[in-house]
């Protein structure tokens, strides 16, 4: 079963688990009028985002250690899909498409960060996603990387019934260095 997979640290049980999970739990689920069951599903189906993130995050980490890009790119496009707003993953994205040979993919990679930061944030990227784009740009890119998911980084994943908004804290202020303005517009929103 995909808790028991995920509580060994062996890839083959790893990947396992992650054949195991086919999305969100109980997908199209409601109940008029019970707001416990909500609360409970919400939770549950909290706990296994977080489980699968932290999978995806491990096997990434080891394909990347073992030299397979190509895995580790299929599995950054599975993070991304669950965690399209963390710009670690999108800068993790744009390195292996580059280490992948597919310089122009990397390159549209960030454009299309860019446009989710604009339409969702209203701000611009990083200054390290903006150097990594120049560095594919340049030729230059393989000095970077290979790019890493840190375990220790909090990640925002916490639905918010606002458009494109998660929950945010105080953990979560390196996501948002540099950009107090917005970050307080956020707040003031939320």
């Amino acid at each position: 079963d995909f808790e028991s997979s995920l509580g060994e640290n062996e890839v083959p049980s790893q990947l396992a688990a992650l054949q195991l999970y086919r999305g969100e739990f109980l997908e199209g689920l409601f109940l008029d009028d019970c707001s416990d069951f909500e609360f409970w599903l919400l939770t549950e189906r909290e706990h296994f985002r977080r489980q699968i993130i932290g999978l995806l995050e491990s096997l990434i980490g080891h394909h990347l250690r073992g030299g397979d890009y190509e895995r580790a790119q299929d599995l950054t496009v599975r993070l991304l899909a669950l965690q399209p707003e963390m710009e670690a993953v999108h800068r993790q994205m744009m390195w292996l498409l580059a280490k992948n040979g597919r310089l122009q993919a990397a390159l549209t990679q960030y454009k299309i960060y860019c446009r989710f930061l604009e339409d969702e944030l209203d701000v611009g990227p990083s200054p390290e996603t903006t150097a990594l784009f120049k560095a594919i740009q340049q030729g230059r890119w393989e000095q970077v990387g290979p790019l890493f998911l840190s375990q220790d980084t909090p990640l925002p994943n916490m639905k918010n019934p606002y458009r494109g908004l998660h929950t945010f804290t105080e953990q979560d202020a390196p996501f948002f260095f540099g950009r107090e303005a917005t970050t307080e517009r956020l707040r003031v929103t939320v």
